[in-house]
């Protein structure tokens, strides 16, 4: 049946990074596929997903803080989370971020977290390599220790446009992502 694989150790936290180790399953493969028809079957997992999680009494213990790519609820100042490795790199190579792509992150950062809308408890790395399918049937989502507390529309929004990604983080056409958030 389709059920995801399990914790087996409780996640521990050590300089920023969370670890915990998770039941192997066997089987399923990562599709390889940005088509709207995958975008459409990898969002409705998601929204099962979600619609569990959010059934449950867990929003006591919301899984705080959020991952860093997405912590747009953060206190540092500027747009951007602190993220060491990014930041060392930066500092390393020299390279800045282009100063507009500043804005736009405050500007979506201001949205979020102006829009009322209260926080879910989703996968947060919702990523074809999280994930195994036998066919159009989900078989395994791994990567748990990437729950985040975040608006749905947040949380749908990072995984419209990731959910294709597999060894190279890649952002997946704009009709797939269309057909992600439609379904």
């Amino acid at each position: 049946g389709r059920r995801p694989s399990s914790p087996i150790t409780d996640a521990i936290v050590e300089h920023g990074v969370a670890v915990h180790a998770e039941e192997w399953r066997p089987g399923g493969s990562v599709r390889h596929d940005d088509g709207s028809e995958h975008a459409a079957q990898s969002a409705q997992v998601l929204a099962e997903l979600m619609q569990v999680s959010n059934a449950l009494p867990v929003l006591l213990r919301l899984p705080l803080p959020n991952p860093v790519w997405v912590q747009w609820d953060h206190d540092n100042p500027g747009g951007w989370p602190r993220h060491d490795a990014v930041d060392e790199q930066q500092v390393r190579t020299g390279i800045a971020l282009p100063s507009w792509l500043e804005g736009v992150q405050q500007r979506v950062r201001a949205r979020i977290n102006h829009s009322g809308l209260p926080p879910v408890i989703g996968h947060a790395d919702w990523e074809a390599q999280n994930l195994r399918w036998d066919g159009g049937v989900i078989h395994t989502i791994h990567d748990w220790d990437s729950l985040a507390a975040l608006p749905e529309a947040a949380l749908v929004g990072a995984a419209c446009g990731a959910f294709a990604s597999t060894d190279t983080p890649t952002l997946a056409p704009l009709p797939s992502s269309k057909a992600f958030i439609a379904a």
